[in-house]
């Protein structure tokens, strides 16, 4: 295909310059717009080469790229650098406060020696048995109420039904609290919430919303919307905070709050290690805090380094060293590594007609059957949580905690709460 020539004119509707770029792949010209004195698209410059100058990744944030030239300037403009400094002054803010202790010294994924699997799966072997939990699937009336009959996909409104409802009992209205929910994204757990609790008394709680992400079609206001409509009276204090769980201090946003309850739907892997230390490190938090409920999800994303409780798995790498089922001995990072990965087997999909006696390819070319693979993948989960509730035990200030299972796994394979009361 040849070139296609496009007449340049100067100035007026169709002055605009295109870049003379022909993609062989599409069979057409590229439609992105040219610099005057060029050829080609900032773009197409890199590719082929052209203009004399090179393109590189930013070292802020390699997802995108910056002339070389011009990286220095970039440097003090990039978005990303204007993210990591906003929050720089403000009281709740403390850079890498929340991360783990130093034991790990980073997050890189490691190449793992051969045979790391095979060890790995011996200690599962022979430490650790899946506990079936009960399901403990609860559901408040009201908002099934007003909101199942409305919806055509009515898995997420039915977890969050069960897991307010578990709140709604273990922290009844009389109580003035604040509910703090981390990884919030639009604050849609927090708006039914707080509608549970209008409902059952016109005492209307605070909000505290954290999450680094920008969000579109938030809730925040809804929440006050709904608050105005359902007690008419009273108002809630909505506070929105756009920071990385790992900088949050809480207790610069908890003045005047007296009784705190910490919720999450679906948090995030670390972020629910980094939440648990958030709120350990919060004297209003412990002071006040009337109940803990993380649905957790990804462990896949967790990593040893943040890992909130290193020793409990430390503790089981002595008891295999001392029956001698792993040698040479594996390390913590190891081990954690390959337990992240497995957790993703617990949530995998299968291929349409799947069976669970076929055959599968894991780790150190190991042949397992899919069921053995989805079991092995509960186990992994199953011991990150353990290690996560034992930590939570020790360390916050409330006499009951533990793991439940809120919805059947048919409505959600995630569907393990962390859930601490009084």
């Amino acid at each position: 295909m040849e070139h296609k020539r496009v007449k340049l004119e100067e100035g007026g509707a169709g002055g605009r310059l295109r870049c003379q770029h022909v993609m062989e792949q599409k069979k057409r010209q590229c439609a992105m717009t040219r610099r005057a004195g060029s050829k080609y698209c900032l773009e197409h410059l890199s590719l082929l080469g052209a203009g004399g100058v090179e393109r590189v990744p930013c070292p802020l944030d390699p997802k995108h790229t910056v002339w070389e030239h011009q990286l220095r300037a970039h440097l003090r403009k990039c978005n990303t650098f204007k993210a990591a400094r906003r929050n720089d002054g403000e009281k709740f803010y403390k850079l890498d406060g929340n991360i783990g202790s130093g034991l790990v010294p980073d997050t890189r994924v490691e190449s793992l020696p051969d045979g790391t699997w095979r060890q790995v799966l011996q200690l599962l072997d022979c430490s650790v048995k899946v506990r079936a939990s009960p399901i403990r699937q609860k559901a408040n009336e009201y908002l099934d109420s007003t909101r199942l009959e409305t919806l055509e996909n009515r898995k997420h409104a039915e977890q969050q039904s069960s897991l307010i409802q578990h709140l709604l009992e273990a922290c009844p209205p009389g109580r003035h609290r604040t509910f703090v929910e981390f990884g919030c994204g639009r604050a849609e757990f927090s708006r039914y919430v707080n509608q549970a609790y209008l409902h059952a008394a016109p005492d209307p709680p605070d909000f505290v919303l954290v999450d680094r992400s920008s969000n579109r079609m938030k809730f925040d206001t809804k929440i006050a919307k709904d608050t105005e409509e359902m007690c008419p009276s009273a108002s809630n204090k909505v506070t929105r905070v756009k920071i990385d769980i790992k900088d949050l201090q809480m207790d610069p946003l908890l003045e005047g709050a007296h009784h705190c309850v910490a919720i999450s739907k679906h948090l995030c892997g670390v972020a629910t290690d980094l939440t648990l230390r958030c709120i350990a490190s919060s004297e209003r938090m412990r002071g006040g805090l009337d109940a803990v409920c993380i649905a957790m999800c990804c462990r896949h994303v967790c990593n040893a380094r943040d890992y909130i409780n290193p020793p409990f798995f430390d503790k089981l790498l002595q008891e295999a060293r001392d029956s001698e089922t792993s040698d040479p001995p594996l390390t913590y990072k190891q081990l954690f590594q390959c337990l992240a990965k497995m957790c993703s087997w617990a949530t995998s999909g299968r291929r349409p007609g799947a069976q669970d006696t076929d055959m599968v390819t894991v780790g150190d070319a190991i042949e397992m059957t899919l069921k053995q693979r989805d079991q092995y993948g509960l186990l992994s989960r199953q011991l990150i949580d353990e290690g996560s509730l034992q930590w939570a035990r020790e360390n916050l200030p409330n006499s009951r905690a533990e793991l439940i299972k809120y919805v059947d796994s048919s409505v959600s394979l995630e569907n393990v709460a962390l859930f601490l009361t009084k």
